[in-house]
C-alpha cells in the first residue's frame, strides 16, 4: 500500500481528504514535490517507506520494466482491432487495389488479418445499390416507352444511347484521373435520364410524321433536322452549366466535380448517338414493326 501510494503521489497524487467549500465537495491531493522523473532509472531511485519505517529506493522493492501497451482496446464484431485512418486523395477503390497488391507480400502472424473498411465498404455497398437503381430505371423506361410507342423494337433503339453515354463518361473520367464514387453513380443515373429523353424526342417526332402519312425517309430526315436544335441546345446548356463545377478548384467543389465530369462526358457521346446512331438503326427496323403502320393503312 505504501509503495502504491508513493507512486501515485509522484504522478496524479493521492487523495488525502475532502473539504466542503461554498457547497462544493473538493478533493485534497498530496503530491511529491521536488522529484523529477525523466527515465526509468530515476523512478528506481524513488524513496519509499517500508512497514518498519525505513526509507529505501523503489528499485529494491520491485522490478521495474517498460511495457508498450495500447492506450485503449477497441473491438469490431467481437474481435480486437487496430484502426489506421487515412485521408485519400483520388479514387478510394484504386487506392485499395494498390494496397491489396502491396499487402500480398505481407504475411500477418497467426490470428491477425487485414481488412479494408470505413468509406471503402460503404462505397462498395452504395455501388451495388446504384447498379440496382440503374437497372430498375432502364426496365421502367423500356416498359413506358414500349406502351407509349406501341413498339417493342423502338425502346431498344432508344436505350442504345445509354451505353454510348456511359462510355463517354468513363473516357472523360479516365482522362481527368477521377475515381468512381457515389457522385459518379448519381451522375450516371442523371445521364441516363437526359440521354434517353433526347432519344425519345427524336423518335416521337419521327413517329408523328409517319402517322401523318409521310414516307419513311421523309419522316426520318424531318425528325433529324427539326429536332437537331432542341437536342443540341439541351445538351450544350447542360454541359456549359456544369463546366465551372468540373474545372472548379475550390475545396467544396470536389464533391460535385466527378458528377459534373460524368454528365459532361456522357452527354457528348450520347448526343452523337441520338443524332447519328439512332437514325441509322431506325433504317434497319422493318416497317411492319414500326408503330402506327396499320393505322396509316
Amino acid at each position: 500500500g505504501n509503495v502504491l501510494d508513493t507512486v501515485q503521489a509522484l504522478g496524479l497524487g493521492v487523495e488525502a481528504t475532502r473539504i466542503v467549500k461554498e457547497q462544493r465537495d473538493i478533493a485534497v491531493l498530496v503530491k511529491i514535490d521536488g522529484f523529477e522523473m525523466e527515465d526509468i532509472t530515476q523512478l528506481k531511485r524513488l524513496p519509499v517507506i517500508t512497514r518498519k519505517g525505513e526509507i529505501i529506493p523503489l528499485g529494491e522493492t520491485a522490478d521495474i520494466k517498460t511495457y508498450y501497451l495500447p492506450s485503449s482496446i477497441t473491438r469490431l464484431n467481437g474481435q480486437r482491432e487496430i484502426t489506421l485512418l487515412a485521408d485519400v486523395s483520388g479514387s478510394i477503390s484504386s487506392l485499395v487495389s494498390r494496397l491489396r497488391s502491396k499487402f500480398t507480400s505481407i504475411k500477418p502472424p497467426e490470428g491477425y488479418s487485414i481488412e479494408f473498411t470505413g468509406q471503402y465498404k460503404t462505397l462498395q455497398k452504395t455501388i451495388g445499390e446504384i447498379i440496382f437503381v440503374l437497372i430498375s430505371a432502364l426496365l421502367l423506361i423500356f416498359l413506358i416507352v414500349a406502351i407509349q410507342f406501341h413498339s417493342w423494337l423502338q425502346p431498344f433503339v432508344i436505350l442504345i444511347t445509354v451505353p454510348f453515354s456511359l462510355v463517354g463518361a468513363i473516357i472523360l473520367l479516365f482522362l481527368t484521373r477521377s475515381g468512381f464514387d457515389v457522385s459518379v453513380g448519381m451522375g450516371a443515373i442523371t445521364l441516363v435520364g437526359i440521354s434517353v429523353n433526347n432519344a425519345i424526342v427524336l423518335i416521337d417526332y419521327f413517329n408523328r410524321n409517319r402517322f401523318s402519312g409521310k414516307s419513311f425517309n421523309e419522316s426520318l430526315f424531318s425528325a433529324s433536322s427539326i429536332r437537331l436544335r432542341p437536342i443540341l441546345m439541351t445538351a450544350l446548356t447542360t454541359i456549359f452549366a456544369l463546366i465551372p463545377i468540373a474545372i472548379g478548384t475550390r475545396m467544396e467543389s470536389n464533391v460535385f466535380q466527378p458528377f459534373a465530369i460524368t454528365v459532361i462526358g456522357g452527354l457528348i457521346t450520347a448526343t452523337f448517338a441520338t443524332l447519328v446512331v439512332i437514325p441509322v438503326l431506325l433504317t434497319f427496323i422493318p416497317e411492319r414493326f414500326l408503330p402506327f403502320e396499320h393505322e396509316h393503312k
